[in-house]
């Protein structure tokens, strides 16, 4: 599926903000339209993005704008100055491990069974050991990376979660508690 962006302006006092999320699918878009439209912004201070936009990755925009002005009156072309702000509160993914001596086969099915009941997609392997599952429940979504090897002491299982709090938390606690009745 393809990735689009939706693009929004975001004026906190002096200063505006882009915010730009990438989703790859109609539910995901659902989602994030949801967050921004019950944020607690006023409609004068978020909207969104009407016309055409463009990022250009270049400090020299001057023949651009002039073949703009060509084209369409001065008041319809606006340009900001955009810089990348760091992101302070980026969800730590946070690993749990197990050692299991079981078939590396009933292992995997056994976490497949896990990932469904967890309404996991799977996204595409990292490396032949490792693959990324992506879930979105009423918990919220998380990303899910499994890497499943065989060692000298049985299958090695590590399940690394990328989410939010509370759900990354009931995610840990779930891993460990179906790991354990399984081991």
């Amino acid at each position: 599926m393809e990735e689009y962006a939706y693009l929004l302006i975001l004026t906190i006092t002096l200063c505006m903000y882009l915010v730009i999320c990438n989703y790859d699918s109609d539910s995901e878009r659902k989602r994030i339209e949801y967050v921004f439209g019950n944020s607690d912004y006023e409609p004068d201070e978020m909207q969104k993005i009407k016309g055409i936009s463009r990022i250009i990755n270049d400090d020299n925009i001057e023949n651009l704008l002039s073949e703009l002005y060509l084209r369409t009156a001065a008041t319809n072309v606006s340009v900001y100055k955009l810089s990348p702000v760091e992101l302070k509160n980026m969800p730590e993914p946070e690993k749990v491990r197990f050692s299991i001596n079981k078939s590396k086969e009933s292992v995997e099915s056994f976490i497949n069974y896990l990932l469904a009941q967890k309404k996991a997609v799977y996204k595409r392997s990292i490396d032949a050991n490792i693959k990324l599952y992506e879930s979105a429940t009423k918990k919220g979504y998380a990303e899910i990376k499994v890497s499943v090897k065989e060692g000298s002491n049985g299958v090695e299982v590590q399940i690394e979660i990328n989410a939010e709090e509370p759900n990354r938390s009931h995610l840990l606690k779930y891993f460990a508690e179906e790991f354990a009745l399984f081991i």
